[in-house]
């Protein structure tokens, strides 16, 4: 299976699970005012409760199915962050593998955040901290991998004349990805057409053997001596 249909696969799965997520959130915030996103960043045991109370029995049970569900959906979208970072690894190296280890630990923070927050769910008063620290670790991961991919994606004159100047993070960012390597490949020499050597090799003997011919006597065109008596 190609990296392309890999891609299709995963990004496919997730964006229907995506969508189941979405009905359910919504759900959740029909029965309160509060969504699962609301729920992550509580923070406290007291904005938790007040989440717990405000959703009522039909709000938790949309929240506990979402939080079970959630689980195959980190592990689509973690696949395809790491096989989208992948795929332009190589163009930038060194922000490559912080986006690399950024789409590893987004779904590995969101599976931790999970168990926090089924805990909560539950009634643990101590995991909403807990479950808030973890939440953000994820959403800043993947906005890490999510800006490397967009930038290799993004041409390079809209990105520069748009959003990226000189002086704003999200040109000092591009920037930095884009740099050209520090050791820039060796131009390649131009191909010999085929004879040009054997060639070359003949002439420069032909002018060597004329240079000899040149500086040898000419042979004397006068008979020899005769012995005087």
């Amino acid at each position: 299976m190609s990296r392309r249909t890999r891609l299709w696969l995963t990004g496919g799965i997730a964006v229907a699970l995506f969508v189941v997520l979405a009905i359910l959130d919504n759900r959740m915030q029909t029965a309160g005012e509060a969504g699962i996103i609301d729920f992550e960043l509580a923070g406290s045991a007291d904005q938790a409760d007040r989440i717990r109370e405000e959703w009522g029995e039909i709000g938790r049970d949309a929240a506990l199915a979402s939080l079970l569900l959630d689980y195959p959906f980190l592990l689509a979208y973690g696949a395809f962050g790491v096989l989208a970072v992948s795929a332009f690894r190589d163009r930038a190296p060194r922000w490559g593998a912080v986006a690399f280890a950024a789409a590893c630990i987004g779904p590995a923070s969101d599976a931790v955040e999970n168990g926090f927050l089924l805990a909560s769910l539950s009634g643990g008063t101590w995991a909403a901290l807990p479950a808030t620290v973890f939440a953000l670790l994820k959403f800043a991961a993947l906005i890490v991998s999510g800006v490397f991919v967009l930038a290799m994606l993004a041409p390079r004159s809209v990105v520069v004349a748009g959003l990226a100047g000189a002086s704003t993070p999200s040109g000092i960012l591009y920037g930095g990805i884009m740099r050209r390597p520090r050791y820039a490949p060796r131009a390649r020499r131009p191909l010999r057409r085929v004879g040009a050597a054997p060639r070359a090799a003949r002439a420069d003997g032909a002018r060597r053997r004329g240079r000899r011919a040149r500086r040898a006597p000419w042979p004397s065109t006068r008979g020899p001596r005769s012995k005087s008596a």
